[in-house]
């Protein structure tokens, strides 16, 4: 008996639809995520590879530049904030250069001078008002505030630098500072000041925005360059930092006889330049719309509202996935003050609307403003009754965050002021 198999064949057709990047389009992305010290390093590659490409600076850009090795090293090493320190004093016409690397060298860990210096550098041969005058020009230079004294120092001078300085602010940090720190809505503090409370309100959002420190110098430590620069005052301007060099098709790429061997070279060059125009296009329309929904923060030293990479997407007309490109590893620099881009989105569900800061700032309200101290569940429960949802653990984690004691520290001491 003979087994028989039978095999049928059957065709299905399904149409589906892929979406697929082309070269050009994946470039475009890898660029879009880089900051412009990677762009740099990107086109200084191209230049040393590129036998057709012509370059120019974006400074001044002349007709004609030739190849400088020595330019394209340096551009590739990496600088450090000493570096570009002594190259912005070197620009200030009249600073004494042997004082300045006197003080860079005597910079502490956060960037102050101590005042025992002084008497060393006079000892040095140096007289005070040209060491003084050093130090002004150190302290205008980026970052910020180098040289100050101390803390005190630092935020008086954050304080003297803004377009409308507050003198209820300027006048607690030199008198009352630590009466501030330690207890900043006492009456005590109203009492001495002779002030509303809504204006002690808007002295403390004053200094509450200054930095405590103006840098954090390690020998590793390498100068942040802002991808973004945005200036608020007299009219709102947003500046997209420029890479150093512009890349250009060469003369002879442009004869005739070479045309089809330069042709993959400028196709190269061309690719980079769109690629940054793009770039540069894309991230001004995001700070541009940063900058309208965080208005408060911006304007008037609130706290960020949330705002999610989502809405920006589908306010801008972008995928999420290219906000997120575009905000990545970059910085963006107001007036004196560097942040992360990154920091004006918020896409943390679990705070059901409010940002980090928002909630740091509610658990340092509510413990500024009790009356006895609270534990981390009593915190929990009424920010609760605020629509903030945390638990427990999130809410110690906040306060360590901040530096704020642990419910017996704060019983402890409260029951001492109480003797």
């Amino acid at each position: 008996m003979k087994s028989t198999q039978e095999f049928t064949w059957k065709e299905q057709y399904e149409q589906k639809q892929t979406q697929y990047l082309s070269q050009l389009q994946q470039f475009s992305l890898h660029m879009l995520s880089m900051p412009v010290s990677e762009i740099d390093l990107t086109i200084v590659k191209e230049i040393e590879e590129n036998p057709m490409v012509e370059f120019e600076e974006h400074a001044a850009l002349t007709a004609g530049n030739e190849y400088n090795r020595n330019q394209i090293e340096q551009l590739a090493q990496t600088r450090t904030l000493f570096d570009e320190l002594k190259q912005q004093l070197a620009l200030n016409h009249g600073c004494n250069m042997d004082i300045a690397d006197l003080i860079l060298m005597n910079l502490d860990a956060h960037g102050f001078l101590a005042e025992a210096c002084m008497d060393d550098f006079i000892k040095a041969g140096y007289s005070r008002s040209m060491i003084l005058d050093t130090i002004e020009k150190l302290k205008i230079c980026e970052p910020a505030g180098l040289g100050c004294r101390d803390v005190k120092d630092f935020i008086l001078f954050q304080l003297q630098r803004l377009c409308e300085p507050d003198p209820l602010a300027i006048r607690i940090v030199e008198r009352y500072l630590e009466l501030f720190y330690f207890n900043r809505h006492s009456e005590r503090l109203l009492t001495a000041l002779q002030c509303s409370r809504q204006e002690l309100l808007h002295a403390e959002a004053s200094i509450l925005s200054c930095q405590p420190y103006p840098a954090q110098l390690q020998d590793d430590f390498a100068y942040i360059q802002p991808d973004v620069i945005i200036t608020l005052q007299p009219v709102l301007s947003i500046e997209i930092r420029q890479p150093c060099y512009r890349l250009k098709p060469s003369s002879i790429a442009m004869q005739y006889e070479y045309r089809e061997y330069a042709k993959a070279y400028v196709s190269r060059i061309r690719q980079i330049n769109n690629a940054i125009t793009m770039r540069n296009t894309t991230l001004y329309h995001i700070m541009e719309y940063i900058i309208q929904e965080q208005e408060d923060f911006f304007y008037r030293h609130g706290t960020l509202r949330p705002l999610t990479m989502q809405e920006a997407g589908t306010r801008l007309h972008m995928h999420k996935s290219t906000i997120s490109r575009a905000v990545c590893d970059k910085y963006v620099q107001v007036q004196d003050k560097v942040y992360p881009m990154r920091i004006f989105f918020n896409n943390d569900p679990l705070h059901c609307g409010h940002t980090q800061q928002s909630i740091a700032l509610q658990i340092r309200q509510l413990i500024e403003q009790e009356q006895s101290p609270w534990k981390d569940e009593e915190i929990a429960k009424a920010l609760q009754h605020k629509g903030i949802s945390i638990s427990r653990r999130t809410v110690s984690k906040y306060r360590q965050r901040m530096g704020v004691d642990n419910y017996r520290s704060r019983r402890g001491n409260h029951e001492r002021k109480d003797l």
